[in-house]
């Protein structure tokens, strides 16, 4: 059996606030928000991005002095969360997590569909995991890989999941 939980350590969440600029060495001057803060994660609750969220929010909060309180905004592959980090206020209170499709895959796919601009509506903080992408099928899918692209090829209009355009997955 694959244990899926994330187990972010005490010593990691550190090093992802002190990238953050929330270390106490991070910055000469320190930055103290005046409220709470707000962590978007563009996923349902319960899955790896909110997971993750959830454990440095937790760390966060007692560093910053004010709570972090995170925010589900599920939908469009992310695109909806980062959305609302965009059009919020530039000072701090509102952070993102964001895969790789809202900000450097939908940007080439689909420009005509961006409500924000990737390359400069955000202040990029730090890379905080990698996640690899598994392709699963049922046991009557043939394999090897050379087989089973031979057997996709052979039903064009056959349904697929993906959790949104421009995802890893879609693009896997």
């Amino acid at each position: 059996m694959v244990d899926f939980r994330i187990h972010v350590g005490r010593r990691a969440a550190l090093a992802a606030l002190g990238s953050l600029g929330f270390g106490a060495a991070a910055n000469a001057q320190q930055w103290a928000p005046s409220r709470p803060v707000r962590f978007l994660v563009g996923f349902p609750a319960g899955g790896s991005s909110d997971l993750l969220v959830r454990r440095l929010a937790e760390a966060m909060s007692p560093r910053l002095g004010q709570p972090v309180v995170v925010e589900n905004r599920a939908g469009a592959n992310g695109h909806i969360a980062m959305d609302a980090v965009a059009k919020g206020p530039p000072d701090g209170t509102i952070i993102g997590l964001s895969p790789m499709g809202p900000l450097a895959v939908n940007p080439v796919l689909m420009p005509s569909r961006m409500t924000f601009n990737a390359a400069t509506d955000f202040t990029p903080l730090v890379h905080v995991w990698d996640q690899p992408n598994v392709i699963v099928t049922s046991m009557d899918v043939p394999s090897p890989w050379p087989a089973f692209v031979a057997w996709l090829r052979s039903r064009p209009t056959e349904p697929y999941g993906s959790v949104g355009a421009g995802s890893s997955n879609h693009i896997t």
